[in-house]
């Protein structure tokens, strides 16, 4: 089965429960998480704001949703490449895990908080401190390319 792996392999036996591993439950989280939001939206009143530069509805609980599930899925996804040259991890291993997943989710919330800018200065200052963030992935990607062993690629 391809799905034992992902919960850390069968038991030896019988007797013994299967463990779960974290990325199983962290990805089940953020789905779960996903679907109450939507269940929520679709059965219940929810709060929608104006964006007062724009002039777009914005669900807040859309936004709710997506800052947490931003920053765990780019942390996932950053913790998927768990290789490095040597025996040990470079010093810094987790700690770029860490700031890129928190890059995200700050470009994510900074989302959330743009109906909540009072004038066209803040909605600006947020917007762009919103795509500087963002746009750490870009350098983030190349230096994973390059980190991809040759063999691999």
């Amino acid at each position: 089965s391809r799905i034992v792996p992902l919960v850390n392999g069968a038991p030896h036996q019988c007797h013994q429960s299967t463990k779960l591993s974290g990325i199983f439950i962290g990805g089940l989280t953020v789905q779960l998480v996903a679907f109450f939001t939507d269940f929520i939206m679709a059965n219940f009143p929810v709060p929608v704001v104006i964006d007062p530069v724009l002039g777009s509805r914005v669900h807040l609980l859309r936004w709710c949703e997506w800052a947490p599930c931003a920053t765990f899925m780019t942390f996932m996804m950053e913790g998927a490449d768990l290789y490095w040259e040597g025996d040990m991890p470079p010093t810094d291993f987790m700690r770029t895990k860490y700031i890129h997943s928190a890059t995200q989710g700050g470009a994510v919330f900074l989302g959330l908080m743009f109906p909540f800018c009072s004038s066209q200065k803040t909605w600006a200052a947020a917007m762009f401190v919103a795509c500087c963030l963002y746009l750490t992935n870009f350098p983030r990607i190349w230096n994973r390319m390059k980190a991809i062993p040759s063999s691999l690629s």
